[in-house]
């Protein structure tokens, strides 16, 4: 049985490759990560990382598939969708009073699905790019954004102050 799991085996340049990959993914997904977890967000390093990481090998996986001649290469990347499609339902929740919470990290667990999927595709440049981005846009504009006065509870928070 184990001869037959060796014989069967991707040849070790592969799975070494993929393994790096798979390190470059869950690391750029745990900065993404770090900053959900310091936002106190339920999704935070750990998530973060597993995404990348599954997202790389499905995307991985399924490109060697296709390279022995079989299969559609897009299937996996539709998976990676599907799959991260139903973690984004979970993170996202609507409270008694109409209130959604939760958007903001379900695009941030997307977003990562998408950096895995980068790096196993071979776009890793454009992934660590697209990780920067990400960390700008949930640290730097989101204190902005919490902040800015257009907000409605910000809004009633400053006419609160003026009124005072």
């Amino acid at each position: 049985m184990l001869l037959a799991i060796v014989e069967n085996a991707a040849p070790m340049a592969k799975q070494i490759e993929l393994t790096i990959l798979v390190v470059w993914a869950m690391l750029l997904g745990g900065l993404v990560g770090i900053e959900r977890e310091r936002a106190s967000k339920a999704s935070g390093i750990r998530t973060h990382m597993l995404v990348a990481g599954a997202a790389a090998i499905v995307v991985y996986i399924s490109e060697e598939i296709v390279a022995i001649g079989g299969g559609d290469g897009s299937r996996g990347i539709h998976g990676v969708i599907t799959g991260i499609g139903f973690l984004g339902a979970g993170a996202i929740i609507q409270s008694k009073k109409g209130v959604v919470s939760g958007l903001t990290t379900a695009a941030a667990i997307f977003h990562t699905a998408a950096i895995g999927t980068a790096v196993a595709a071979g776009y890793g440049i454009a992934a660590t790019f697209g990780t920067v981005m990400a960390i700008l846009v949930l640290y730097g504009i989101g204190r902005f954004s919490h902040n800015h006065p257009l907000r409605p509870e910000r809004r009633t928070e400053l006419e609160e102050q003026r009124e005072q």
